[in-house]
């Protein structure tokens, strides 16, 4: 039975459990379900069983741990929660865990809850769905077969099988995976990638690099603001507007160089501000996940100001072309 759980800084405070100072508090609670240790070998995270660093943290965010019964009652109080998020060490049995938490969760509130879970047997994915799971996300975080055998010690033909699985169970645009930039990709492969699986029928979430001391990648620099920016455009145009990669031209880094939309569909993107937010479940905000709240903002947790559109207009300036530019 589970009596105790990890839950984000900011879950804690939107709970009632914490007196945080969070200048945006998050829409979904982000627990982190872990029994007798992660047994994965993922280079940039915490909590590998291969590195030394403070188990504490997932990324750059601590993550308390607070008596079950406690979060529990707190979550049945919050308004201002819409969704529950159970992540998911790499360990067995977890998914059977996780259930468990979804059956605590149904018990004090009716909301949608994902969960975001390690490649698991179709069997346990249906579980999941059983059990009232509304969506569900297996983490691809590497954009190629190398980086993810280097980084993580997993097959990608592994995790894109476990989101077919998924896809089937679940249904289309009721799956996610998380993708890392700046692990040393291409720009090119995250918008190829981007492009395979929404076709698939999954929903790719972007997520920056966020260098955390102590782990292997720990003295690694985040992507630059002006690549992420690119590949958020680039992720909002397939996703959003139904691009497909042909629509793209690269230099020769593997650089996006040049988008085949309209300039003034560019500039309504970027005046909108959506394609900079956070992008993942609804409901999804993650305040400051991948970056410190000084900045740079890769992912905004909530519609962007004035102030903040010409920021990013300032980030994207002649960083690649596209008709009438």
């Amino acid at each position: 039975m589970i009596t105790s759980i990890q839950i984000s800084t900011g879950s804690a405070a939107a709970l009632g459990l914490a007196g945080y100072r969070i200048s945006t508090l998050p829409t979904t609670a982000y627990f982190f379900l872990m029994g007798e240790g992660c047994r994965g070998k993922c280079l940039f995270c915490p909590q590998s069983s291969k590195l030394d660093a403070r188990a504490g943290r997932v990324s750059r965010v601590e993550w308390p741990s607070y008596d079950v019964s406690s979060v529990l009652k707190g979550l049945s109080k919050s308004g201002g929660i819409k969704r529950a998020c159970i992540q998911c060490s790499d360990e067995p049995k977890i998914a059977i865990r996780a259930l468990e938490l979804v059956r605590g969760i149904k018990g004090v509130r009716d909301i949608p809850i994902s969960v975001s879970i390690p490649p698991i047997p179709i069997e346990d994915i249906e579980s999941l769905k059983r059990g009232g799971v509304e969506r569900l996300t297996i983490p691809l975080d590497c954009s190629n077969e190398r980086l993810i055998q280097t980084i993580k010690g997993k097959s990608m033909d592994d995790v894109l099988r476990s989101l077919s699985d998924a896809v089937d169970v679940f249904g289309r645009g009721k799956v996610g995976t998380h993708i890392i930039a700046g692990l040393g990709e291409a720009e090119r492969e995250v918008v190829m990638l981007i492009d395979s699986l929404f076709a698939m029928g999954i929903l790719p979430s972007l997520f920056a690099f966020f260098p955390v001391i102590g782990t292997a990648l720990g003295g690694r620099a985040p992507p630059s603001i002006e690549s992420y920016r690119r590949l958020q455009i680039a992720r909002f145009l397939v996703v959003e507007r139904g691009l497909h990669s042909e629509s793209f031209e690269f230099d020769q880094l593997g650089n996006i160089a040049k988008i085949h939309v309209p300039s003034e569909e560019i500039k309504e993107i970027v005046q909108r501000g959506e394609a900079f937010m956070v992008a993942g479940c609804p409901g999804c905000n993650r305040p400051y996940f991948n970056e410190r709240v000084r900045g740079p903002i890769y992912n905004y947790p909530r519609p962007l100001e004035d102030a903040d559109v010409m920021r990013v207009e300032g980030e994207i300036n002649g960083s690649f072309a596209c008709p009438g530019v």
